[in-house]
């Protein structure tokens, strides 16, 4: 994204870098009313862009994220079993349950600061 904006100013500035150098001419004020104008345009553009793919983003991270915790549940409700025999299981289920939230928790946490950077 950082590249897409260096680009239109780089081309923006190089394509009208005469008027812009005398920018106190009215034609170069008419051209700056001009570049505001597209600019907004450009800019909103552009940020329903970047909304649009941090959503995807985040919602892939989120589905993968739910993948995972899935497949550890039945692990971590087998080593409960193992270790504890003869609790009722709405005790296991609670157990595992918030054994897996937590794990949840840190794995979101993880990810966010790996794809923070």
């Amino acid at each position: 994204m950082q590249e897409q904006i260096l680009e239109y100013f780089s081309d923006l500035i190089k394509n009208h870098e005469n008027k812009l150098i005398n920018f106190n001419s009215d034609e170069s004020k008419n051209l700056i009313r001009e570049l505001k104008y597209k600019g907004k345009c450009w800019l909103d553009k552009f940020n329903k862009t970047y909304i649009q793919n941090f959503k995807k983003g985040y919602l892939k991270k989120n589905d993968y994220i739910e993948n995972f915790i899935e497949k550890i549940n039945p692990i971590i409700k087998n080593e409960i079993k193992e270790y504890i025999q003869n609790i009722p299981e709405d005790i296991m289920n609670d157990l595992s349950r918030e054994i897996k939230n937590k794990i949840q928790d840190k794995v979101f946490e993880l990810v966010f600061k790996l794809f923070k950077k």
